[in-house]
């Protein structure tokens, strides 16, 4: 799928059941990764609210999502500089988010081994983020011990989406993706 706003993980063997709870929600595709939907949704921001309605009235459907990332961004990229500089301008818009807080970057990749290297790529948006955000005059510094907010980026291919998750959404909302 081409134009993905929304990853989901199945559980073990329940990719079908998956697949099939969540086509009420949205255009739902299989990737070539293990357990990995790719969903094309309205409104990714309420995806997660509305898939934990959908378990309470499907109680055995608990068991075929693992995770679910929705995605506030997301951009297409054909190279690792590309990649980066992309990642890193959509991130620079939630400076004055993350200003006064502490966060990570976190990158996870499906696919492009060996040209993506997710633990350099993070430490660039997170410098970036750092150099940003102090130059506005607020404090901010990257911690990974119970952050107050992760910019988690997930790739697929060619495609990339970003979403910027607080503590508190990671507490209201076990589905979502805490890479």
């Amino acid at each position: 799928m081409e134009s993905w706003n929304a990853i989901v993980t199945a559980r073990e063997d329940r990719l079908p059941q998956a697949r099939k709870l969540l086509r009420v929600l949205g255009r739902v595709e299989r990737t070539g990764f293990y357990n990995v939907l790719t969903m094309n949704v309205d409104d990714p921001e309420r995806l997660v609210d509305r898939i934990e309605r959908l378990f309470a009235e499907h109680p055995q459907a608990v068991a075929s999502v693992a995770q679910v990332f929705p995605a506030e961004r997301c951009f297409d990229f054909s190279s690792p500089v590309e990649f980066e500089s992309k990642a890193r301008e959509a991130a620079l818009a939630w400076v004055p988010r993350l200003a006064g807080k502490t966060f990570h970057v976190r990158v996870h990749r499906r696919g492009r081994k060996g040209t993506l290297m997710s633990p350099e790529a993070e430490r660039a948006i997170a410098d970036a983020l750092l150099a940003a955000i102090q130059h506005t005059g607020s404090p901010a510094r990257v911690a990974f011990d119970d952050p107050d907010a992760i910019v988690l980026i997930e790739t697929v291919g060619g495609r990339a989406g970003m979403a910027l998750l607080t503590r508190d959404d990671y507490r209201q909302h076990p589905l979502l993706a805490t890479h």
